[in-house]
């Protein structure tokens, strides 16, 4: 087989593509109000989420791409998802809203870095990386309770007003954290002048 028709990926950056795509029938899923599929195609994503890591270090295939992918792949799951309940009445506009202006403050912030700087990559921190995983629990419970008649899963859904104020809080502590590291590396850039 030639090498210029050789697939481009190793194994964990297929799993993290094929999250990618299975993103978008879960949306298409989630507008059309078939909330079971919406679920399982959402928890099918999850999965992959911490499969293609775990490929990763196994297999030792960690490359630039996928760890360009991986973060990728998170953001468009959930904030496709964040933003299809909230046009359903499902999850608070305000929610939203200050999640995706996070999401914004922090693309600005890196692009500013990058273009001061030598800094070509920003490690995500612990802070940042809670504030993803209860993002994605306030988006899971939503699912659980409209795509199941589980009584159990009625009443954790009771649980989701209090998990978006520790989201919120998680998401601004980390923003700060990200703009304040921006600057101490912008700070002690070495001048060009």
């Amino acid at each position: 087989m030639s090498s210029s028709l050789r697939w481009p990926f190793n194994i964990p950056n297929t799993v993290t593509l094929a999250r990618i795509l299975l993103t978008v029938p879960a949306l298409v899923f989630l507008l059309q109000k078939e909330y079971a599929l919406a679920l399982w195609l959402f928890l099918i994503c999850s999965v992959t989420d911490g499969l293609d890591g775990f490929l990763a270090r196994y297999l030792n295939q960690r490359t630039p791409l996928g760890t360009f992918l991986d973060p990728l792949a998170d953001k468009l799951l959930v904030v496709s998802f964040l933003i299809g309940l909230t046009l359903m009445g499902e999850i608070p506009l305000w929610f939203t809203a200050i999640l995706l202006s996070r999401d914004g403050v922090i693309a600005i912030g890196t692009f500013v870095l990058f273009s001061k700087t030598a800094c070509r990559e920003i490690s995500p921190t612990f802070i940042g990386k809670t504030a993803t995983v209860f993002a994605f629990g306030v988006v899971l419970l939503t699912l659980f309770e409209l795509g199941t008649h589980s009584h159990f899963w009625k009443k954790m859904a009771r649980s989701i007003p209090s998990l978006l104020v520790v989201t919120i809080g998680f998401s601004l502590y980390s923003a700060g954290q990200y703009v304040a590291h921006s600057l101490k590396e912008i700070r002690e850039a070495p001048s060009h002048s």
